[in-house]
């Protein structure tokens, strides 16, 4: 076993052997709820709880985020357990954002329900090409492009 490299001055023996007497218990601090949070629990010799929580059948999955720097300054200055409360914000704006939409509808309709929607393009307009197929103003510029240097 490794040695320690650094060695603390306080006699652990003379410390261990003092009895604590009555006049000293005011020097002790109280024990509030914060302190039994960050304890370890065990169950006899087995370590029950310490640290992160234990991983699921969905376990959670570390990325990279870029946040603005208020909504940033704004979580972290709620201390602690930051990044908990952004993932619980996060949660909340997908439960309201299922609630408001529609239900999914699965397999091919038989009909149609309202027009169809134009595609996303700069103008969104659409355009038919020669052979019939429906092309974005976008695709349409690059065919006459490309048909310009041929």
């Amino acid at each position: 076993m490794k040695k320690n490299k650094r060695t603390i001055g306080s006699d652990l023996e003379r410390v261990d052997a003092h009895v604590i007497q009555p006049e000293e218990y005011h020097e002790a601090s109280e024990l509030d709820e914060g302190f039994f949070e960050r304890a370890d629990l065990y169950h006899g010799d087995k370590l029950i709880r310490r640290g992160r929580p234990p991983q699921g059948a969905a376990p959670k999955e570390a990325i990279k985020l870029r946040i603005d720097p208020d909504v940033l300054a704004h979580f972290r200055a709620t201390g602690p357990g930051w990044q908990t409360r952004i993932n619980e914000a996060l949660r909340r704006a997908v439960q309201t954002a299922e609630k408001a939409a529609p239900p999914k509808v699965r397999g091919r309709t038989s009909k149609r329900i309202g027009p169809k929607a134009p595609s996303s393009t700069k103008t969104g307009r659409i355009v038919t090409g020669k052979s019939g197929k429906k092309l974005t103003a976008r695709k349409h510029a690059v065919k006459r492009a490309s048909a310009k240097r041929a």
